[in-house]
């Protein structure tokens, strides 16, 4: 029973982090195709739809900042004084890039724009792990 919950500890964040992956990139991949394929005229709808690859697209780029942070083995984005790490920047772009193209193409995406949804992230990320360290101390 003891190794059951040391596998459970150990897999959980690996468990998590595919779960956090797949929902928005799914989701955005969803939302493209539909506006792609109906090529909807109602403004509403397509509202709705831009709205839902936005969505798709902001929780992409908080997952992408988490990702970058475990594959660089870091506990926070910031380098010092509110400067976010450039190379945490360059891995989580990538992480959007290549996990969800269809909602940057649909939502015209620019490089520009990606990097500062990016910094925001990697910003407000950091405000809650203070949080939290506050919190826990």
């Amino acid at each position: 029973m003891e190794v059951v919950k040391e596998l459970l500890s150990v897999f959980k964040p690996i468990i998590e982090l595919l779960v956090l992956t797949v929902g928005p990139v799914l989701v955005g991949a969803v939302s493209a195709k539909l506006i792609q394929t109906l090529n909807i005229q109602d403004a509403a709808k397509k509202t709705e739809l831009d709205a839902n690859l936005r969505d798709a697209l902001h929780k992409s780029a908080e997952n992408a900042i988490k990702f970058a942070l475990a594959r660089l083995g870091l506990s926070t984005a910031i380098v010092s004084s509110g400067v976010v790490n450039p190379a945490v920047i360059r891995e989580a772009i990538n992480y959007v890039v290549e996990k969800n193209p269809d909602a940057l193409k649909g939502l015209e995406v620019s490089d520009d724009s990606l990097t500062d949804i990016l910094m925001t992230k990697a910003v407000k990320l950091n405000d809650v792990v203070k949080v939290a360290k506050t919190v826990s101390d």
